[in-house]
């Protein structure tokens, strides 16, 4: 699906300083900030360039991993449907995003089972194919909580029908499902196919074509290209 908006967090205190928050983010090594910060930047320009509204929301001292702005919400509408986050690192971050998002006029719903917004929550198809992934981050009973509030407001608003597809992930090291999971367009999913249950791709293929679609190798996998935006 293609974006319009993006929500961004400049990196400023952006470091690794928890044990195992998740496969790919250790202690072994220092984090190159400035390295980090150019990065940031250069994704930040090509973004403006190019006509995408972006967002910013102030970063915060010690909340190292507020950068990662797009777990922390799923967005509706005129709804901002906070994250509940597993981690203790990240859980007063959700402070910060529900008043952000209010300052913006949005309407906060704070999830009260475990979620983590768009890595775990992917629309694609126009918005009426929402994917959501059970994961070590989303609980299954979430997708209930988000099912029944996004109905909620539909039938309040005689919005469109959404088709949900819950996907269970089965590869631990692939946290939540934006790690393996990149709808391109109506057409083509991109994939690492190891990730996910046999229910899932199942459940997947009956939507995307199998023969159309982008499967990742262990190397592209574990590179996390799945974790890309589709702009135009």
């Amino acid at each position: 699906m293609l974006l319009k908006k993006v929500l961004m967090c400049p990196p400023k205190y952006y470091n690794v300083l928890y044990y195992q928050m998740n496969h790919f983010m250790k202690l072994k090594h220092n984090v190159n900030k400035g390295l980090a910060t150019y990065q940031w930047q250069q994704l930040y320009n090509t973004l403006y360039t190019i006509g995408v509204d972006i967002k910013l929301i102030e970063p915060r001292n010690i909340l190292s991993e507020m950068v990662f702005c797009s777990n922390s919400s799923f967005i509706y509408n005129n709804k901002a449907i906070i994250s509940n986050y597993t981690a203790p690192p990240r859980r007063f971050e959700m402070i910060y995003y529900d008043d952000f998002y209010k300052s913006l006029g949005y309407d906060t719903y704070k999830m009260k089972r475990y979620f983590e917004g768009t890595g775990d929550a992917i629309f694609s198809h126009n918005k009426t194919q929402l994917w959501v992934g059970e994961s070590s981050r989303t609980c299954f009973n979430a997708y209930y909580e988000l099912v029944n509030f996004l109905n909620k407001e539909n039938s309040i608003n005689k919005e469109n029908s959404i088709n949900y597809n819950h996907i269970k992930l089965e590869h631990t090291p692939f946290y939540q499902l934006d790690t393996c999971f990149c709808p391109i367009n109506d057409n083509i999913i991109m994939l690492y196919e190891p990730a996910f249950s046999r229910d899932a791709l199942k459940t997947i293929y009956n939507i995307y074509n199998e023969d159309e679609s982008i499967t990742l190798d262990e190397e592209d996998g574990f590179n996390l290209v799945c974790i890309s935006i589709v702009l135009e």
